[in-house]
């Protein structure tokens, strides 16, 4: 072992530490290895709960009914520009202390973790299938997208992964997509896409279990249905 191999580990794989002695213990590729894995459920902050998908969804629907009830009220065919940034406001207040929730969880997490390798992966690919609660449709969800889609799939399979991140309700709001399952839904179209195509898919990217993936806008329909949903494909190659 040479002497920079610890930082290397510590700081390269994982989100740095501040003693290499007393977590890297002298052996970098033994504490990477262990650390191999599903990430650790994140840490709520004391006396928070953490919402899930369904939870999220419940939020929105809450907020949409009750902005139909203030419109309907108010028996006006539009809104002034005061009353729309009302709206907005009123908007991120009702999904405020579940996103702040999500977000303090998220950063507890990373700054106490003891398996920073397996923290950075779960960050890795949280940003590569990545969904922003700017898009007002995914507002409310992006925290459990994280914990239900991307953390317990990091050292799976990249198949299971792929699929929970496409079929999760944040991605398919984030990407305008909660109603279609067809091959050319932009979900898996998006994910077919590489830096520099300019909107032309090249399957020359792909290789080994992303790319019967890549070749779902290939398939009819239906199949490419039962692709996403799990059923058994051994009656069709790719």
């Amino acid at each position: 072992m040479t002497p920079t191999q610890p930082a290397l580990a510590a700081h390269r794989f994982g989100l740095g530490e501040a003693s290499l002695e007393a977590s890297v213990r002298g052996d970098p590729r033994a504490w990477l290895d262990a650390q191999i894995g599903p990430a650790d459920a994140q840490r709520a902050a004391s006396g928070e709960a953490l919402a899930n998908a369904g939870e999220g969804l419940r939020r929105y629907a809450e907020f949409v009914q009750q902005r139909r009830q203030r419109r309907e009220a108010s028996a006006k065919p539009g809104m002034s520009e005061g009353e729309m940034r009302s709206d907005e406001e009123k908007f991120a207040a009702h999904f405020r202390q579940a996103v702040q929730a999500d977000t303090r969880a998220r950063l507890g997490t990373a700054a106490l973790t003891e398996r920073p390798f397996a923290e950075r992966l779960a960050l890795f690919w949280a940003n590569h299938f990545t969904v922003s609660m700017a898009k007002a449709g995914a507002r409310g969800l992006v925290g459990s997208f994280e914990r239900e889609a991307i953390r317990p799939h990091i050292a799976g399979r990249f198949e299971d992964l792929l699929r929970a991140a496409v079929t999760h309700p944040a991605m398919l709001r984030y990407l305008d997509n909660e109603q279609s399952a067809g091959p050319h839904s932009r979900v898996v179209v998006e994910l077919e896409k590489t830096p520099g195509d300019h909107g032309q898919h090249q399957q020359s990217h792909y290789s080994g279990d992303a790319r019967p993936f890549v070749a779902l806008h290939k398939l009819p329909g239906h199949l490419a249905k039962r692709v996403l949903l799990g059923a058994d494909r051994s009656s069709f190659q790719i």
